[in-house]
């Protein structure tokens, strides 16, 4: 009973002790029910229940669980990365998956028996749609 004295009430209902809180504006509440309702309530403003990664700890406050956040942060940012320069490489030399005259040949290939005559694939790479309103091309 002493230590639930010096735990703070529950911010939404304050009828009972909070035991949990928000990992993003440290919001105490008592259930699940609760934190539902703060989330809600909050909606409109920053608090969206998820801790900010890129926020500032303190070097007294770095723990080993805020280590593999960080590397995971990290990781997550290499891959965004690496995703984005496959997309920039594959705009710039005109090679996406999903051009018309892909789509094109695999319906041929599927409605011939898997066979795709070689006068049907053109030997000019298609160019990406930005990339043609770059230059002043229609699309």
């Amino acid at each position: 009973k002493e230590a639930s004295s010096t735990l703070p009430s529950c911010a939404m209902c304050h009828k009972h002790t909070a035991i949990y809180r928000c990992p993003r504006c440290h919001t105490c509440t008592c259930s699940l029910d609760c934190c539902r309702a703060h989330k809600v309530s909050r909606s409109q403003s920053v608090c969206n229940g998820k801790r900010d990664r890129t926020k500032f700890c303190s070097l007294k406050g770095f723990t080993d669980t805020q280590l593999a956040s960080d590397y995971h942060f990290l990781e997550d940012v290499l891959k965004v990365s690496e995703g984005s320069k496959r997309l920039y490489k594959g705009l710039v030399s005109g090679t996406t998956s999903s051009t018309s005259s892909t789509k094109r040949l695999r319906v041929d290939a599927s409605s011939g028996g898997g066979k795709v005559a070689f006068d049907s694939i053109s030997q000019a790479a298609p160019m990406h749609p930005l990339l043609k309103a770059r230059d002043g091309k229609s699309v």
